[in-house]
Order: C-alpha cells, then structure tokens, then sequence
C-alpha cells in the first residue's frame, strides 16, 4: 500500500539582474539596498582633510593640494568654502542619514549659505534648507555695509543703481 503524498518544497527567492540586464532566480530574501552618505558631508569632510594636511604640513598650500588632487584652484577654494559654515551646521551634515537618489540639499545651496558671515543667519537660511523651503538670498536683505561687502558695491551702485556699475556687471551682493 503506497499513499502518495505530493513532495512540497517551500523557497524564499528574489530576481537579482547582472550583467546587461540578465535576470537571475537567487535564493533568499532581496538584499536591502545601504544607500550612500550624502555628498554634501563627503565634501565637508574632503575641506577638513584638506586643511588638516595644510596644518601638518604635508603640502604647503592649496594651490599644491589642487595639482595633487587634479583639481583646479577654484574648486579647491570651493570645497574649503564649506568650512565657514557655523559648527552647529558642520555637525548636522555629518550625521544625515545614508541616501538613495538625490540628495536633500546641494552644494552650491550650503555654500551660499557658508558666506554669510553671521553664524544665527546661517543657521536662519539651514533651517529653511533643512525645512524643504526654497532659500531666499541673504543679500536681499541687508545691506552692503551690514555685511561688511569686500566688493564697495554701494560706491558701485551709486554710478547706475539699476545695472550697478558702468560696464552693466551687477555685483554679488546686490540683488
């Protein structure tokens, strides 16, 4: 007497792609995607790393860091801008969580930021980043005498306040 029982084999499987698109059955649960730290804390850390090899002197200058690092002087200037940003912000980029996709804020937004030279308006204009909201320029609202405008721009806007100086060139401060 034989009683036939059907063989049930039970699998836990996911499609994993190679290759050119090549779909594979692989066994067990789907890998959890880790993401990646956000490129704005990698920059910051980058800034520090630069300027730390200036202070123990293993190059002497930032025009020497960008021949090392094949990069040019401007972005190296750039990437040293981030270190102006007040502390409170510094630590905040450093403990964003990993990322998938686009990043939450862009470079270019916290180096704006990181020029204002008043730490309580730069932590002003990151809540507002940090909030999702689209930041105003800090220019719009201060003068160039409150911000201690390295550019004279109010000697500039006297001789034509509409383009700012006689050649049409508006300067960074003015709105």
């Amino acid at each position: 007497m034989s009683t036939e029982t059907p063989l049930r084999m039970e699998y836990t499987v996911h499609f994993a792609t190679q290759a050119k698109g090549r779909k594979v059955l692989r066994q067990g649960e789907k890998p959890q995607p880790v993401g990646r730290i956000p490129r704005v804390a990698r920059v910051l850390a980058l800034a520090h790393h630069f300027d730390d090899l200036i202070a123990q002197g293993a190059v002497k200058d930032y025009a020497e860091i960008a021949r090392l690092a094949q990069m040019s002087r401007a972005r190296v200037a750039q990437i040293l801008t981030l270190k102006f940003l007040a502390p409170e912000i510094q630590e905040q980029l450093t403990e964003l969580p990993m990322q998938h996709g686009k990043d939450p804020m862009s470079e270019k937004e916290l180096r704006r930021i990181a020029m204002i030279p008043d730490w309580a308006m730069q932590r002003q204009q990151w809540q507002h980043i940090a909030s999702g909201i689209k930041l105003v320029p800090f220019y719009h609202h201060l003068t160039c005498t409150e911000l201690g405008c390295i550019y004279r721009c109010d000697s500039l806007m006297s001789s034509n306040p509409t383009t700012g100086d006689a050649n049409g060139v508006r300067p960074p401060c003015f709105p």
